[in-house]
């Protein structure tokens, strides 16, 4: 009997096709402006150690990659459940929605478009949702994802702090993502790296007591 396996995977791989769940005893999504930064800007610093300005889209295969460390997930023939990563995924979401509207400022050419939707949202069993399927942030993020310069209220009696910090933290991407990288040559491959080139260690435990 199996009880815990590890994988590495890419960014793509951990969130394409797949349906997370964050079970109620889990933390809020609490990343503050410090770790945003801290994260745009090791992964700009990483990419340009590999980047060169003649450079086109496939010439990012030769790039190395940036690791991220291990998420934990419990499989118990549900939904997947992040045990520790949630964190770190749902700031890599943030990013992706702003760099899926960065990417439609620019002229590109159709085949050097990511379709960026399938790494936010997942249809399984008809049924389509969130990846890091929470209800509550679903309004939040579809308003994110729709609208390049978004302007999002909370009733005061519905607010939540996962939902906020949300906000907050697109807001910080949006204004600490670097000008120089968000250039129609640049950005397509900037994009192809994080999906392809940003590894995780997947941990996946059969029970929850294995998974702590």
């Amino acid at each position: 009997m199996q009880f815990i396996e590890a994988k590495d995977k890419n960014l793509a791989a951990v969130l394409s096709n797949n349906r997370y769940r964050v079970d109620s005893f889990q933390r809020e999504y609490r990343w503050q402006r410090k770790q945003i930064e801290a994260l745009i800007s090791d992964l700009c610093l990483c990419f340009d150690k590999f980047y060169d300005a003649n450079d086109t889209l496939e010439n990012y295969e030769n790039y190395g990659g940036y690791y991220m460390g291990p998420i934990v997930l419990c499989d118990d023939n549900k939904t997947l459940s992040i045990v520790d990563g949630q964190q770190r995924l749902t700031s890599f979401t943030l990013l992706l929605i702003y760099l899926n509207h960065a990417q439609k400022e620019h002229n590109l050419p159709k085949n050097e478009i990511k379709e960026l939707d399938r790494y936010i949202y997942v249809n399984k069993s008809g049924k389509i949702t969130l990846v890091i399927n929470v209800d509550k942030r679903k309004d939040v993020i579809d308003h994110l994802f729709s609208n390049p310069s978004p302007s999002y209220s909370i009733e005061s009696d519905n607010l939540d702090e996962s939902v906020q910090n949300i906000l907050d933290r697109y807001e910080d991407i949006k204004n600490l993502f670097p000008t120089e990288f968000n250039t129609p040559t640049k950005l397509p491959i900037f994009i192809e790296w994080i999906l392809e080139k940003i590894i995780l260690v997947e941990v996946k435990a059969y029970s929850m007591d294995n998974a702590f």
